[in-house]
């Protein structure tokens, strides 16, 4: 990344993308970033990303942080972009890893074996660690990424290894870890609600401001009043459809990107249970069924779906199974009852 002169930067919608793509922009890139966005939001996939558009700016290297895409994936978006461009991806999810070949990049401890998310709790923090960054903005959006990733951990009052490294990167700032729970409620609002311009505009914030200044913004502050109003609408018609054997099992249909927040509640309501949210989002003309158990790994359970030929992505402590028909959930969640029956 250092070396390059014209950089595109791709990276999730979430807190933990934004922290990341901010952290990236405001320290070792700077003025030579000549694109900056996210893919098509609650789309993972290589045609999710405008790499058409990106290559229209003629950067010599893409960073995709925090995406959550497997091996297939980045071999196909390699062959987009041919050998004149250079792919650099930083991320912590548990996916199948990529060995590049050529001038390629990929970095991913948690899918490379080499340790596990307690010990790379975001893709911020991961950047910030590998560019050895000290200063206490750099430190403030390594902590932010955490925090948005940990905050079942945050909101439950139990503790994680990932909170202490926050409380560690925090220490001197004048910032804690409430005031960056609140501050991640803000940025996730851009997405709940598909503004992907208030994602841009959140980003140049923590790029060139920071956290306090996302707190104070108006364009941001009314999408977060805009996806409280669906957030509050979601939990008012989320459905439980079977909970049995240590599995409880939801549903929800809503027109917003409220999965994550919704299923990380519900995990709370069922401490020691696997919850699964079937999230059915109509504008996306798709769904997703989210997968979590507050402290539990679910690792081996998103192998043994993605055996079973399912599209899974996530981290240790979640699973998401994205399907486009209704039936495609209905034989996860199967599977899911089958696993709980079989672990006793």
């Amino acid at each position: 990344m250092q070396n390059s002169e014209r950089a595109a930067i791709v990276h999730h919608w979430d807190a933990d993308g934004i922290a990341a793509a901010a952290l990236a922009m405001r320290t070792v890139l700077g003025n030579r970033v000549v694109y900056a966005g996210v893919p098509h939001i609650g789309f993972y996939s290589p045609e999710a990303i405008d790499t058409q558009g990106i290559l229209q700016r003629d950067p010599d290297t893409i960073l995709i942080l925090d995406y959550g895409l497997g091996r297939e994936s980045y071999e196909a978006l390699a062959n987009i972009v041919g050998s004149r461009v250079r792919l650099v991806i930083v991320d912590h999810h548990a996916v199948e890893p990529w060995g590049p070949e050529g001038r390629h990049v990929y970095c991913n401890p948690v899918a490379q074996g080499l340790g596990v998310e307690d010990k790379w709790p975001s893709t911020a923090y991961l950047l910030h660690h590998v560019l050895e960054l000290r200063d206490a903005a750099s430190n403030v959006l390594a902590a932010l990424g955490i925090v948005g990733d940990l905050a079942p951990y945050v909101d439950a009052g139990k503790p994680h290894r990932g909170l202490e490294i926050a409380e560690d990167l925090l220490r001197d700032t004048g910032l804690s870890i409430p005031i960056l729970r609140k501050a991640v409620v803000y940025v996730d609002s851009c997405y709940r609600v598909y503004d992907t311009g208030c994602v841009d505009h959140v980003r140049a914030i923590l790029a060139e401001k920071g956290v306090e200044d996302v707190l104070r913004d108006p364009v941001v502050g009314d999408a977060y009043l805009r996806a409280q109003k669906l957030v509050d609408e979601a939990r008012r018609s989320v459905e439980l459809v079977y909970r049995k054997r240590g599995l409880a099992v939801y549903r929800l249909g809503i027109d917003a990107y409220v999965t994550s927040v919704v299923g990380r509640e519900l995990a709370a309501r069922h401490p020691g249970e696997l919850v699964a949210l079937i999230h059915t989002i109509p504008r996306l003309g798709q769904g997703f069924v989210y997968i979590r158990a507050l402290g539990r790994d679910l690792r081996i359970l998103a192998e043994e779906l993605r055996r079973r030929g399912f599209r899974v992505g996530g981290k240790q402590s979640v699973a998401v199974v994205e399907f486009r028909d209704p039936v495609e959930a209905e034989k996860a969640v199967e599977v899911l009852k089958g696993l709980a029956i079989s672990s006793g």
